[in-house]
């Protein structure tokens, strides 16, 4: 018998069966131990023990950067977004000017055709950037309550994730 072993049949069926439900704070020999006691006095059997080498889903390190990355993914959309509605913009003016250059030659049809088509263009471009933007300050919102609601984060963990100055 082992040390394990006798050290487990000291123990009364209460705490063995408590230690059952943690079993993996146990070393392996520690739960193979705990299962033969357990088994010995017919007690019910425990579930398996499932052990991770990565953090678990609730500590700290996996939950802040999950949330980081998320957050950096909202702040790139809306930076795109925004980018595209400058490009538009850019785009619009270029194409109005190129417009209004062209009436002295080809006249006011020119003109009009520059004004319109610069219109159209800017309004797509402004029009996606909106979309985009407006994903990314969707994307925001939902980390910040995963973030608000979430049971693994402490108060100030969840104000320098969401980036909220306490006051």
């Amino acid at each position: 018998m082992s040390d394990e072993e006798k050290v487990w049949r000291g123990k009364t069926d209460e705490e063995v069966l408590a230690a059952a439900r943690r079993l993996a704070d146990y070393t392996e020999e520690g739960e193979r131990a705990i299962r033969a006691e357990i088994q010995r006095r017919g007690l019910d059997e425990s579930p398996p023990t499932i052990r991770h080498s990565d953090p678990p889903v609730g500590s700290q390190t996996s939950s802040s950067h999950r949330y980081t990355d998320a957050y950096r993914v909202a702040s790139a959309l809306i930076a795109f977004g925004t980018t595209v509605k400058v490009i538009g913009a850019v785009v619009a003016v270029v194409i109005v000017l190129a417009g209004i250059a062209s009436s002295d030659s080809l006249g006011s049809r020119a003109l009009i055709a520059g004004l319109l088509l610069g219109g159209v263009v800017g309004f797509i471009f402004w029009i996606a950037g909106v979309l985009v933007t407006a994903l990314g300050q969707f994307l925001r919102a939902s980390v910040d309550t995963a973030v608000n609601t979430s049971p693994f984060l402490s108060d100030a963990e969840k104000t320098r994730m969401m980036g909220i100055m306490p006051s």
